[in-house]
Order: C-alpha cells, then sequence, then structure tokens
C-alpha cells in the first residue's frame, strides 16, 4: 500500500480531513434544519465502546470499479471513508475488529446495504481485496468516538 512509508503522517492528515469533514456536514445539516428543509431521517449515533456483532463487510473502490466521485455527504471519496446501512448515521467512527491495522472508519456514504453493513472505501480494489482477504465478510465493529 503507497501510504505506509509515512503511515503516521497520512493517518493524521487522515483524521484532520474526516474531523473537518464530519463537522463541515453536521454544520450543513444544522442549516437546513433551521430553515426548515426536512433531511432524511438517521438513526442516533451508537454510543462509543459499543460492539455491534457481526456486520457485513465490504469494500468499494476507485480503481477496479469505478467510484471515484463524491459521496453521499457530498465530499470527495478518500481511504477511510465508509458507505454503512441506515442504522449508521453519518460521522459514525469505528473500528473493524477483524482488521489487524484497527484502521479508524468514517460512514460518510449510503448505499442499498441491509442493517449493520460497512462498505470501506479503497483507491484501488486490489488494495481492497488484499485487505478483504484479512477480515474477511462478516466482523464485529467497535464504534470509536
Amino acid at each position: 500500500l503507497p501510504y505506509l512509508n509515512d503511515a503516521l503522517a497520512t493517518q493524521d492528515a487522515i483524521d484532520t480531513w474526516t474531523e473537518a469533514s464530519v463537522a463541515a456536514h453536521r454544520q450543513r445539516l444544522a442549516a437546513l434544519e433551521a430553515n426548515g428543509v426536512v433531511t432524511a431521517w438517521e438513526a442516533p449515533l451508537p454510543p462509543t465502546g459499543s460492539i455491534m456483532p457481526g456486520a457485513t463487510v465490504t469494500f468499494y473502490s476507485c480503481i477496479g470499479n469505478g467510484f471515484c466521485g463524491a459521496m453521499a455527504t457530498g465530499e470527495q471519496v478518500f481511504e477511510g471513508a465508509a458507505a454503512c446501512s441506515y442504522d449508521l448515521p453519518f460521522g459514525t467512527r469505528f473500528i473493524v475488529n477483524a482488521d489487524p491495522n484497527q484502521r479508524v472508519f468514517t460512514c460518510l456514504d449510503r448505499g442499498a446495504l441491509a442493517a449493520t453493513w460497512v462498505d470501506v472505501w479503497f483507491y484501488d480494489a486490489a488494495d481492497g481485496w488484499a485487505w478483504q482477504s484479512i477480515v474477511g465478510t462478516r466482523s464485529d465493529i467497535t464504534i470509536v468516538d
């Protein structure tokens, strides 16, 4: 994976960008609600530390699948983003427990997904397949702050 040479700096940059992106999304939602625009219902954020057992875990990608544009939140896709089922609201941050690197992902996209399903974005499908071969298609996920 190309980002491993400078993994700490890359992870810090991803975390900073994700936090700013989630904050901007929440501000847009608040502005819409303040102006009387009805937004789609979202589940409440699960409590930090809660474990959601047996989640379906998949991936989608730019190279190999063509998902290179904007997510449902309007932000551009990036590594660390995930499309999540509707029981995981936008901004939910989680760890796939079977991931040996314990990367934190953030729900910023949607898909036609059954309950408790996370679809993690990778730039290249080859990286996604390598990750999927390690974590499998079912894993507990842990909600982080």
